[in-house]
């Protein structure tokens, strides 16, 4: 029987994901094929009820074989009262069958437009992906075009201490330098660490990006729409970690100098609302800054001068219960960076 139900059920599968099909209507279709089991059953029953009623003499309407042998009457004569017997009795069956198998056709046609709308949501989400992902690497493309556009001055920097220094020695004031490209990004980094203390190095950078921000604001203006879209596409359009992948490739964009910028950048009081610091925590985006312990502050590895204090990186350190979708731990935008996970852990 079990045989006869999966090739029933075979029926209302003809294409692909019939199995998902199968079984999310496997009680409609259990139904019908005991209907037709039945319905099959009856019209046999039927069948021998009146051939064996009709050899015994005791049917009301004799059959048309019984009645031949009983009479020896010639068959073709007793055909009709078989028949009107047969067909009486099965005329109701078959129109049965032949409404139900109207109702079997609209069901079949459900079935089939359920799939259709799964599949059309499945090609959309599939589309939206690859929406996604051109618009990530498009993204990625004018990133370094706006790289290529940079243009920076030493002088937008102030350093009145070097400045003082100089000037007690005789020497004259350092030349003004105009830096382009990705450099501008190392040279930023060289006037900032030239600082004595993490506090001159935020209102430096607080003061550049508010008197110039024309040479880095449509920079970061760029990466945070770029994490934004990978962000508003979460579940279950892009699962969490293949957002996480776009923006590891976006990140893999990013110089060092780059990622120590950007660190600056996101501080408690220079950019928004914290939500640019916010993607770069959920997607630990400082993971690769390249830091060291130095005293009680943390040194720029380029070039070994401190560039930030215990308190700066804290800010970039959240529980994940504040950001849905991420798992129950502690986080920061550093991520698994060596040099910062003790404080991490104890923030």
């Amino acid at each position: 029987m079990n045989k006869i139900y999966e090739r029933f059920a075979g029926l209302f599968i003809d294409s692909e994901g019939g199995v998902e099909l199968l079984k999310k209507h496997r009680n409609v279709i259990r139904t019908f094929f005991w209907l037709f089991a039945f319905a099959g059953i009856a019209t046999i029953l039927v069948f021998v009820i009146d051939v064996a009623f009709g050899l015994s003499g005791e049917s009301a309407a004799p059959s048309a074989i019984g009645s031949a042998l009983s009479t020896k009457k010639p068959l073709g004569e007793l055909l009709g009262p078989f028949g009107d017997f047969f067909g009486g009795v099965l005329n109701p069956i078959f129109t049965f069958l032949t409404f139900f198998g109207v109702i079997v056709t609209i069901v079949m046609q459900r079935v089939e437009l359920s799939h259709t709308k799964d599949e059309n949501t499945r090609n959309a989400a599939a589309q939206t992906v690859r929406a996604v992902e051109n618009t990530v690497f498009n993204l990625i493309e004018l990133h370094h075009k706006i790289i290529d556009g940079l243009v920076f001055s030493r002088s937008m920097i102030p350093q009145p201490q070097m400045d003082v220094i100089r000037r007690n020695s005789g020497q004259p004031p350092l030349p003004d330098v105009i830096t382009s490209g990705r450099a501008v990004f190392g040279e930023v980094i060289i006037g900032l660490t030239n600082l004595s203390s993490t506090a001159e190095i935020v209102a430096a950078y607080k003061s550049l990006q508010n008197r110039n921000n024309g040479v880095m604001g449509h920079y970061f203006r760029n990466l945070y729409q770029a994490l934004r879209i990978i962000d508003d596409h979460h579940e279950p359009i892009l699962p969490l970690e293949i957002q996480q992948r776009y923006a590891n490739i976006f990140r893999a964009q990013l110089s060092s100098a780059e990622l120590a910028i950007l660190f600056l950048n996101c501080l408690d009081g220079m950019v928004d609302h914290g939500e640019f610091k916010r993607l770069l925590i959920k997607y630990r985006f400082l993971e690769h800054i390249p830091l060291e312990r130095k005293g009680t502050n943390y040194s720029y590895s380029g070039n070994g001068r401190t560039i930030a204090s215990p308190e700066m990186i804290s800010q970039y350190v959240m529980d994940s219960g504040d950001r849905a979708g991420l798992p129950s731990e502690r986080i920061s935008a550093f991520g698994r960076n060596p040099e910062v996970l003790d404080l991490v852990k104890s923030v």
